[in-house]
């Protein structure tokens, strides 16, 4: 028989009583392979264990990220509290300073001072002290958000 037999198999012995030659298929090509069978299966184990270095190092990696992800988590769950506070504390900023324009309309009014100086000089007290409490909020939230910010870092 003057033509060719491709015999595929995986039985090492079949191979060995048939094959007058080897060729290796990987990597999508086809090559002649210039050996026995015995370096054959050498080949494939030294793939075999490079395979599973890289597998280990792929996992390895994997667990660096799951641990980052999960300190990050972690983070999150401790900085959540104080964003709520910050939050809670610009909200209370916002609603004291749009008081202030309604305060300062009043004091704006043509004619208070001689008409209702009492209401007057009430509505400057009122005006002082919502502009004491907006900077005593306005501190709380700064603050709030250094804590974020502090604990932001730490983790």
């Amino acid at each position: 028989f003057e033509g060719a037999v491709i015999l595929i198999t995986h039985d090492a012995h079949l191979a060995a009583a048939v094959a007058d030659r080897l060729w290796l298929v990987k990597d999508g090509a086809v090559k002649p392979f210039d050996g026995d069978l015995d370096d054959y299966r050498a080949l494939v184990l030294d793939a075999s264990k490079s395979d599973r270095a890289d597998t280990a190092r792929s996992d390895a990696k994997d667990d660096r990220r799951a641990r980052a992800r999960q300190a990050k988590a972690r983070s999150r769950e401790a900085v959540a509290p104080l964003r709520k506070e910050a939050e809670a504390a610009e909200a209370r900023v916002e609603e004291l300073s749009a008081i202030l324009p309604r305060l300062d309309a009043a004091l704006a009014e043509p004619g208070l001072y001689d008409r209702n100086p009492a209401r007057a000089i009430k509505l400057q007290k009122e005006r002082a002290a919502l502009v004491d409490a907006i900077a005593d909020a306005e501190n709380h939230w700064l603050e709030k958000l250094a804590e974020i910010e502090a604990a932001e870092a730490a983790n």
